[in-house]
């Protein structure tokens, strides 16, 4: 027997259930946008490998 996805109205979701989900959105947005951010400014601020420099990954190969 399989199940289906019940949804439930969201009008009849209590106000602190309700606020409990839109807390747990908005800081799981605010930390994927803060992620991003972090990771956008660590790849523009690495240092650039200059083409007489070598890669240890290239002395593994």
């Amino acid at each position: 027997m399989t199940q289906k996805n019940q949804f439930i109205p969201w009008e009849v979701v209590s106000k602190d259930l309700q606020d409990f989900a839109l807390d747990l959105i908005a800081n799981d947005f605010a930390f994927n946008l803060a992620k991003n951010i972090c990771e956008e400014n660590s790849a523009e601020n690495s240092p650039k490998q200059s083409d007489d420099e070598f890669n240890i990954k290239d002395l593994l190969s």
